[in-house]
């Protein structure tokens, strides 16, 4: 969608250049931007260089070491943090636009596919005069994909086609499978998750909860895993640390492959740690978060695990998505956590009860009945726990398989015992201290079904 509408387009030069320059500024300083610190950078560096005639310093490596600090030999091709703020910034204009900045006699928009910003309408003073009147603009709704990732459903960004010859014909096949199995499997129940999260059944203590992750005066990123990193963690036969995470060497030549013999080869396991994939479950979640009443697309947002930087990860609230396999910023509140996911020799994961009180297990793990005709057990895990930083909190939703990390969404947004839970442990002063839940679920067809807590912690 076009923010311009049919206005006409004004070119930078010096007649034009204060005028557009203190829109830039304008826009920058509103409401929709007052809490988007590296938008307004992106937004105020692509006019300047634009009305300073450097046009072609405008491309992504460069706006990554202008902007956002990048080293000069970085590598867009896996580091996508100029995309992804790209993305939202043209999500925040066409939101400013169509309602802060409505009558603004001039509207600036990035078009898709570059980094140059187009202007449109009038100079002030001017007596030129258009056919059509500019009213307002709809807004789009703001989609998972745009608040933080690309276009592609299930896939967060595409990568270069060559790379897709690496994979394996078959494994090359399951992944499209599952991607369009993804899709049509959103789809479907997007207007199931709309009715749920509509509702007007959501408890005081519901809101009260979410109100404390989702504060009006305090950013809220929300973090979906990266699946990519999964099958690399798969096939290498190691986890990565978040420390590793963050440098990216791992994405580099690996130095030890143990599992999948032949499927080894240092290129597949390249690759793979350089996809970018969040699975359907995140986005589903993802979508969930951003439906509810306290949500505000002009303060939160949502990143791919890997876009999220640590100065930024210790000025937020945080909803984590995944396990620490998939989401490594989960090890921020692991060490503090009673219920930890481990992985066997085989490879199997489980959760460990580090000190299990009376009629607990030490161990949980995925478990098939005896009879082999009902559905598989699987565990999820809520943890509500303090940023490290001390300057907000922290949401983790995990499981065992993905099924696991539906079970613990869903108990949080869909089910009614998680408000019993937070009634029963608030406290007189209203407040919700931090808490660990491990859920037990039945798994079916990839699908968690009704949830029970086996498992609880409150801290004091």
């Amino acid at each position: 969608m076009s923010i311009a509408l049919d206005r006409p387009e004004i070119q930078p030069n010096p007649e034009s250049h204060v005028a557009i320059n203190e829109t830039a500024k304008r826009v920058a300083a509103s409401q929709t931007f007052s809490r988007s610190d590296q938008l307004r950078r992106l937004l105020l560096h692509l006019c300047k260089q634009s009305l300073a005639g450097r046009e072609d310093q405008l491309h992504e490596q460069q706006i990554g070491v202008d902007v956002f600090g990048r080293p000069r030999d970085y590598d867009p091709g896996i580091d996508g943090i100029v995309r992804t703020h790209a993305t939202r910034l043209r999500q925040r204009l066409e939101l400013y636009f169509s309602q802060e900045g409505a009558d603004d006699p001039i509207q600036i928009e990035i078009p898709r596919g570059g980094y140059v910003p187009h202007f449109y309408g009038h100079l002030p003073g001017s007596n030129e005069s258009s056919d059509v009147s500019p009213g307002p603009v709809a807004p789009t709704e703001i989609t998972p994909q745009e608040l933080g990732m690309s276009e592609p459903v299930s896939q967060v960004e595409q990568e270069p086609k060559q790379r897709l010859k690496l994979l394996p014909p078959f494994l090359g096949g399951v992944l499209l499978a599952l991607l369009a199995a993804g899709l049509f499997l959103h789809l479907r129940q997007d207007s199931i998750l709309r009715k749920e999260l509509s509702s007007d059944e959501r408890t005081d203590v519901e809101h009260h909860f979410w109100s404390i992750l989702l504060p009006t005066k305090q950013r809220t990123r929300v973090i979906t895993g990266d699946s990519g990193l999964v099958m690399y963690e798969t096939f290498a036969g190691r986890e990565i640390s978040l420390s590793d995470y963050l440098q990216g060497s791992y994405r580099g030549t690996p130095t030890s492959l143990t599992r999948s013999p032949k499927l080894t080869s240092e290129e597949l396991a390249v690759d793979l740690a350089n996809r970018r994939y969040t699975s359907e479950v995140d986005l589903r979640l993802s979508s969930m978060i951003s439906r509810l009443p306290e949500w505000n697309p002009s303060r939160d947002e949502l990143l791919f695990a890997r876009d999220l930087r640590p100065s930024d990860a210790n000025e937020s609230n945080l909803i984590l998505i995944g396990s620490r396999q998939a989401n490594p910023w989960v090890s921020l509140i692991d060490p503090g956590m009673n219920f930890l996911l481990r992985q066997d020799e085989t490879g199997a994961f489980y959760y460990v009860n580090k000190n299990p009180q009376r009629g607990e297990n030490p161990r949980y793990e995925v478990q098939s009945k005896s009879s082999g005709l009902e559905a598989p057990m699987t565990y999820g895990d809520v943890a509500f726990a303090p940023n490290p930083s001390g300057k907000g909190m922290i949401l983790s939703l995990g499981g065992l398989w993905m099924s696991g990390t539906e079970a613990a969404g869903r108990f949080v947004f869909t089910e009614k015992g998680f408000s019993e839970f937070l009634r029963s442990i608030q406290r007189p002063d209203g407040s919700i201290p931090p808490f660990e839940i491990l859920i037990e679920s039945h798994s079916l067809d990839g699908s968690s079904t009704q949830s029970t807590v086996v498992a609880r912690r409150v801290k004091k």
